[in-house]
């Protein structure tokens, strides 16, 4: 980025800020502190939910060795523990899938609070009410 398009951001953000702080009038600096702070809510909702996520995938780890073992204990191949593992590990793929958005999320809420609360503030200033 150059210095002429952070001149040009700068002034869309002043022009999209202005109706919002019209609108909020006093309460604006209130606002912003709000925001920040569930920025940093979001933040750490995130990064819990991806350590639930890796307990989640270790618990399904467990899962896959212990079908693994009754499997090879049973000469039948009964396809029940083929079931159980192939079910662990499409589970195992989406709480990965899942935990790496998650762990992402919290490193944007956590690493820039500010920048997101301004992101959130902007997303809700330029959306129409449902009513």
């Amino acid at each position: 980025m150059n210095y002429e398009s952070l001149k040009v951001m700068s002034a869309d953000l002043k022009e999209a800020l202005t109706p919002l702080a019209l609108k909020l009038g006093e309460g604006a600096e209130h606002v912003y502190e709000l925001a920040i702070r569930q920025s940093y809510v979001e933040g750490l909702t995130s990064l819990i939910l991806c350590l639930v996520m890796l307990v989640l995938i270790a618990f399904q780890f467990r899962v896959i060795k212990t079908c693994s073992v009754e499997l090879k204990e049973s000469s039948s191949n009964d396809p029940l523990w083929i079931f159980g593992i192939i079910l662990a590990v499409a589970g195992v793929i989406a709480c990965f899938i899942i935990g790496i958005f998650q762990l992402i999320d919290a490193i944007r809420y956590l690493g820039n609070p500010e920048y997101m609360a301004i992101k959130d503030l902007l997303v809700l200033a330029s959306t129409k009410p449902f009513l």
